[in-house]
């Protein structure tokens, strides 16, 4: 199902959809290509709950909680790097020091 479909379905409502098919282009901007509604919620709060714990039942899953009053889906996709720093102490650099006292 393509988003006009679903808002044209379910007006004015909280929605739990997945994404069935869906690419990344070049400006980080997540397009979903094929989505299924998979629970409507009261509000934006239980909508919120309700994704929290499909997330945690299905992490491979690509849940969203949205809102049918929006035209467009404006997904942002942030790419997380992982970083280290188990037992790693940050040490400033000390300026060198020089003795001038030849000159």
């Amino acid at each position: 199902m393509q988003w006009q479909d679903i808002r044209q379905n379910y007006p004015n409502q909280w929605l739990i959809i997945e994404a069935l098919e869906a690419h990344t282009d070049t400006k980080h901007q997540r397009c979903l290509d094929k989505l299924s509604v998979i629970e409507f919620c009261a509000d934006g709060k239980t909508a919120m709950k309700t994704y929290q714990i499909l997330h945690q039942q299905y992490p491979e899953r690509e849940f969203y909680f949205v809102h049918t009053n929006k035209t467009e889906l404006d997904i942002e996709e942030h790419i997380i790097v992982p970083t280290l720093r188990v037992g790693m102490r940050l040490r400033t650099l000390q300026r060198p020091r020089f003795n001038l006292s030849y000159c």
